[in-house]
């Protein structure tokens, strides 16, 4: 995570978005351990591409997703089945202006 973006977020409180996306963050604090804080928005990421799709880094690959434990919900690339779109790179900066430009609501 880029330290700066919570800092960022936190002095946008003012707006309700903000504001909740702060707290929603703020309980995920204590289930991290402290020695290894490391915080992905995988999720957000991957739904800013509907909005931003032009920022990101993509290549096409023909892979399945496993269903099994203790792989389920991996990629895994493989020849003979569907192509699929995957982002390989995102404008960093741009993604953190986006997000916070979204949270202003």
């Amino acid at each position: 995570m880029h330290k700066p973006f919570p800092s960022r977020l936190a002095s946008q409180i003012q707006y309700q978005l903000s504001n909740l996306a702060g707290q929603l963050w703020a309980m995920t604090i204590d289930t991290i351990p402290s020695y290894h804080y490391t915080y992905f928005m995988w999720d957000i990421l991957a739904t800013s591409y509907l909005g931003l799709p032009t920022r990101f880094a993509t290549d096409t690959i023909k892979a399945t997703v496993s269903s099994k434990p203790p792989n389920a919900g991996q990629t895994v690339i493989d020849p003979n089945c569907h192509p699929v779109t995957i982002a390989t790179g995102v404008n960093k900066e741009f993604f953190y202006e986006y997000i916070l430009s979204r949270f202003k609501r």
